[in-house]
């Protein structure tokens, strides 16, 4: 029973210890990284402190990123909604211009053929004058 109970104040103590070496450890950490971020340059940091700022420049890239593939996304989709207006008003000018094309052809059956008319009545009108 003794035994137990020893063993268990010593089964806390060491549980007890690793965590106070643990925060002791983060705390370190912490001191490290910002007497990295406030200390002049040339300096050496340390693999875990070049880590953390590579693992943040590679965040704030991928962020900026992220924000330059939803600006261009925007930008496309307005690219596309202009594309199709074009198109519809690239359609309707064809028609109009067809529309004008028959039209024109039309008119100028009629001047050839009101031509050919008035050439026939001078024609006609000559006749008679020489008769």
């Amino acid at each position: 029973m003794e035994g137990e109970k020893l063993a268990k104040q010593q089964l806390q103590s060491n549980n007890l210890i690793k965590k106070l070496r643990k925060k002791e450890k983060e705390q370190e950490e912490t001191s490290r990284m910002q007497r990295y971020i406030t200390s002049p340059w040339p300096h050496r940091p340390t693999r875990t402190v070049l880590k953390v700022c590579i693992n943040i420049s590679i965040r704030e890239k991928i962020d900026s990123q992220q924000g330059e593939i939803e600006r261009l996304k925007g930008v496309l989709d307005s690219k596309i909604s202009n594309e199709k207006e074009h198109t519809d008003l690239i359609k309707q000018l064809n028609v109009a211009v067809q529309n004008y094309q028959s039209e024109s052809s039309k008119l100028k059956l009629e001047a050839e053929e009101a031509t050919d008319k008035m050439k026939r009545a001078e024609s006609a009108v000559d006749n008679s004058y020489k008769y």
